[in-house]
């Protein structure tokens, strides 16, 4: 059976990217996506947001993936007509006993060169006259965008530049057979395989069972639950920007995030979970409510409704402290992407620019 050059398993925002780079480079080029469309998992199911990178440790991937896929990001969203808001976000200190938190985040943002400027409550106000707080940091490189035309996008140009695309196809394993990677997929029609030079494992919630089943040891996964609630028209047409609480240990806090689309969401909170349920329902509306309510005070109970979830693939479980995105080549052209949760979405092109480099020392 001949090998083709590249097999990209998950058809996400990672995974479409490098999938995109990869055909535009002439590789023979195959996608295989257990969803019957791209996207459907963790890329479709969070803020939206264009984050900036200033909450990641200066010399991280985190970071450094973060603040080039926010230029790279950007870019495209211009350059494809993609809508997005990119007009910043703040991120408030509503009791003085959270300005050390925030004044430490002014720090990492001027150590890893992304700009962030303290505001006042004077000059808070002349941005969103609805949000209290003592401080703020004004970050101008975030936004919001459409993700669903994100996600549309890239997989219409990885197509155009010769992927193929393969829907309905779960990755059980791959099977080192010299000089290729054999692997063995679930389809409608039954397991079928396929043999490749080379693999990208971007399989989002499913990457860590596909490389433990392959033979690699890679950091375990703790999924984590992110639950977001709507808020009324009325309310929401109070705010133009992501509006963001100090963040915590193991998520950035509860915000509000307008979208493209006029809407606003609450969330998401932070719940590890032992299976995928997407369910919301509004018996944890007072968690969301509290939290919002102290920098947005015109905010009422009945103001909020249950809306998504989203889960995330977490490799830092309870108790523990950061966690990197883990990519590396575990075995002979094969590359394994584990825990690419927030900010993987704005991280995308730029982690898929990152693989690429890592390939290219295979294919010369």
């Amino acid at each position: 059976m001949d090998c083709v050059d590249l097999v990209v398993i998950g058809a996400g925002a990672v995974g479409l990217s490098v999938a995109r780079l990869a055909a535009g480079e002439g590789l023979d080029t195959f996608v295989l996506e257990q969803a019957s469309r791209p996207g459907e998992g963790v890329s479709s199911r969070n803020s939206e947001v264009l984050h900036s990178g200033i909450y990641y440790p200066r010399g991280t991937l985190k970071s450094h993936m973060a603040i080039e896929g926010n230029r790279l990001l950007g870019s495209y969203l211009e350059e494809a007509g993609i809508s997005a808001s990119l007009n910043g976000k703040l991120i408030v200190a509503v009791e003085e006993d959270e300005l050390d938190a925030l004044m430490r985040l002014k720090r990492n943002a001027d150590e890893v060169g992304v700009e962030a400027r303290v505001l006042d409550p004077d000059q808070i106000r002349e941005l969103e006259p609805h949000v209290q707080c003592v401080k703020a940091l004004f970050v101008p490189s975030a936004g919001v965008f459409d993700t669903v035309a994100f996600i549309r996008r890239l997989a219409q140009d990885a197509e155009e530049l010769g992927a193929f695309l393969a829907y309905g196809s779960r990755v059980d394993r791959a099977v080192r057979e010299d000089p290729c990677w054999r692997i063995l997929v679930q389809t409608d029609e039954g397991q079928e395989e396929i043999m490749a030079r080379t693999v990208v494992n971007a399989a989002g919630l499913g990457a860590n069972a596909i490389a433990e089943a392959s033979g690699f040891h890679v950091p375990p996964l703790y999924p984590c639950k992110g639950r977001y609630f709507s808020l009324v028209q009325s309310k929401g047409n109070l705010i133009s920007r992501p509006i963001y609480p100090v963040p915590g240990r193991y998520g950035l806090g509860i915000h509000l995030t307008p979208d493209v689309r006029g809407q606003v969401k609450l969330g998401p909170d932070t719940l590890y979970v032992d299976e995928i349920d997407y369910t919301v329902d509004d018996s944890v509306g007072d968690l969301f409510f509290e939290s919002v309510k102290r920098f947005f005070p015109v905010l009422e109970r009945d103001d909020i409704a249950p809306a998504m979830s989203g889960i995330r693939p977490k490799i830092q479980g309870p108790g523990d402290d950061f966690r990197d995105f883990y990519v590396r080549m575990d075995g002979p052209g094969f590359i394994n992407l584990i825990g690419i949760e927030s900010p993987g979405l704005t991280a995308s092109p730029a982690l898929a620019v990152h693989v690429m480099e890592m390939l290219r020392l295979l294919f010369g």
